[in-house]
């Protein structure tokens, strides 16, 4: 005979089963919201980029919740980052224009370098699949030296060990070029070396930057660039 124990066990597992159905379906409501926002800038039945245009404030939404909740959490929602980056290839095979790999690339060498998380790093896939032009590149390159580089050098040499370890890793890199230039090493083996010494996931959890307000503030300003209040430039 079932106990009431056991009745309640069962109905709590319902209950839990029930929460993580809808969960999962808010997150697949949320992602489909992201590809189709992502979309709506390359699909020909919506016209041009204009100021304030709706689909410019949602994309600067999505970026900005993407940077607020890493800044948070650590965590970049993959119900944001996923559909960028489809939303990116699609664009691609749409458009046919390859020319987001050669970004992609150069992205998936920084993550195997562990320099950035790999949230940031889905982020910026995302953004440059949708965006592939050296206009992002060069606003994305102003807005980091501009925002975050000089904290990051304030951080690192306002103590001595900081300002000794960019020297030592200064004199590192003078000394494997020396060695390169002479023979007396591969760039394969200076890649390997490299990645040996490359942060672990851990550390890079631990005591890395969370990077994707950043990146969203970049994306964000781009938008506007795009728009005839800004540069108008062609997305």
């Amino acid at each position: 005979m079932e106990t009431l124990h056991d009745t309640l066990n069962a109905r709590t597992r319902q209950l839990t089963s029930f929460k993580k159905a809808i969960g999962l379906s808010l997150r697949l409501v949320a992602a489909l919201a992201v590809f189709l926002v992502a979309w709506s800038f390359f699909d020909s039945h919506f016209p041009p980029l204009a100021f304030f245009d709706m689909r410019a404030l949602m994309l600067a939404a999505i970026l900005l919740a993407a940077g607020i909740i890493d800044r948070a959490k650590g965590i970049v929602p993959m119900e944001i980052t996923y559909p960028l980056m489809l939303a990116g290839i699609v664009r691609a095979i749409v458009l046919s224009d390859p020319s987001f790999l050669l970004y992609w690339f150069a992205l998936a060498i920084i993550y195997l370098l562990n320099v950035v998380g790999g949230g940031d790093v889905k982020l910026l896939m995302g953004m440059f699949g949708l965006f592939p032009h050296f206009e992002f590149f060069v606003v994305m390159e102003i807005v980091i030296i501009a925002t975050h580089l000089p904290i990051v050098l304030y951080r690192h040499l306002q103590r001595a060990t900081n300002r000794m370890f960019v020297k030592e890793l200064l004199a590192r890199i003078h000394i494997r070029s020396i060695e390169l230039m002479t023979g007396q090493t591969t760039p394969h083996e200076l890649a390997r070396q490299v990645i040996a010494q490359r942060p672990s996931d851990a550390e890079l959890s631990r005591r890395g930057d969370r990077l994707a307000i950043v990146f969203s503030l970049a994306g964000i300003f781009y938008l506007f660039l795009a728009t005839p209040a800004g540069l108008n430039w062609h997305l």
